[in-house]
């Protein structure tokens, strides 16, 4: 560890040089371009045949036409290209995005294999840019467009929690698109929910999005926010949806035959478990099996797993289910 310490502090003049160096190159290039872009004029033939095959004409050519926003156009470098734009969008820079798709010389809906198969607007939506998806969406680029792991750009934004990007792309795509799951079997709520986005979660169901939708699991959103522990999530869903709905949410089961109370318990989750109970008692929630049930179906009850829960045994959640009335039948302890 010592050796170590003292390699890195070798390492700091080095790296600051490096960082001096770097914002120097940054500052001369702003400088030349600004230069540059002050004397362009495409209708001179002398500088058309000059800077033809000059990496920054393009960045020169579009900070002339926009040069109060020189700085941007440098930071996201020659926005001539899609891999521009993308790194552009990105960034947040929303002028230089508006810029290079004025120009209209740039697809759009390019997906770049080093980013995933994502587009400028993935890219945007990803880091919660609103702004600059609203840019991109008024220029007609496809909302529904899907990277390598099948994700939209809703997906993207709703996995990170971008409630206010979540919204616009939400108008953009329809309530017919709100459910459609990438490769993992996950819609935009289902990532929400598992990331425990209160406020994304919230913008989808205003938007259509159903709690009832499942996943490879055939996990819904309420299941996938108990598993999770994300109690303010669940607590929403259930306040949100209509009754009805919102009893075929709380009961439904997943492949394994748990239900989202059983999540609950078996991950130990009480504050998750108790959003639950505040709508259902636990009769509801698990009916008991009955007797000559098979001793798989009898370990289904919520409190065997939390005592068997591979977590460490959380009392809490015991004494809940207990006091709600749970039980456990004696062959299958």
């Amino acid at each position: 560890t010592g050796e170590l310490e003292e390699e890195m502090g070798r390492s700091l003049p080095f790296l600051q040089e490096l960082a001096n160096f770097v914002e120097r190159c940054h500052a001369c290039a702003l400088n030349v371009t600004q230069q540059l872009a002050a004397l362009y004029s495409p209708l001179e033939e002398s500088y058309a045949a000059t800077f033809r095959d000059v990496r920054l004409g393009d960045t020169i050519s579009l900070a002339a036409r926009h040069p109060e926003h020189t700085l941007e156009i440098v930071a996201a470098g020659a926005p001539a290209t899609a891999l521009q734009l993308a790194r552009a969008a990105a960034a947040g820079h929303r002028t230089a995005v508006a810029a290079i798709v004025a120009e209209g010389a740039v697809d759009l809906n390019y997906a770049d294999p080093q980013q995933h198969g994502r587009t400028a607007l993935h890219l945007g939506c990803l880091r919660g840019h609103t702004a600059v998806a609203r840019v991109l969406l008024d220029a007609k680029a496809d909302p529904r467009r899907r990277d390598d792991s099948g994700d939209s750009p809703l997906h993207l934004a709703a996995w990170r929690g971008h409630g206010g990007t979540s919204r616009v792309l939400a108008r953009a795509v329809g309530r017919k698109a709100m459910d459609v799951t990438d490769h993992g079997g996950d819609t935009p709520l289902h990532l929400a929910c598992l990331g425990g986005h209160v406020e994304a979660a919230r913008v989808l169901l205003k938007c259509g999005a159903s709690v009832l939708a499942k996943d490879r699991k055939e996990d819904n959103a309420v299941a996938v926010a108990c598993g999770r522990g994300h109690a303010k999530v669940v607590r929403l869903l259930l306040d949100t949806v209509k009754p009805r709905m919102r009893r075929r949410a709380m009961t439904a089961r997943n492949r394994y035959g748990l239900a989202p109370i059983h999540v609950a318990a078996l991950r130990a989750h009480a504050a998750a478990a108790t959003a639950l109970l505040h709508h259902a008692p636990l009769s509801v929630l698990a009916p008991p099996p009955k007797p000559q049930a098979r001793r798989k179906r009898q370990r289904m009850v919520p409190l065997l797993l939390a005592l068997h829960s591979p977590r460490l045994v959380d009392t809490d959640i015991v004494k809940l289910l207990l006091d709600s009335g749970g039980t456990a039948p004696n062959r299958a302890l």
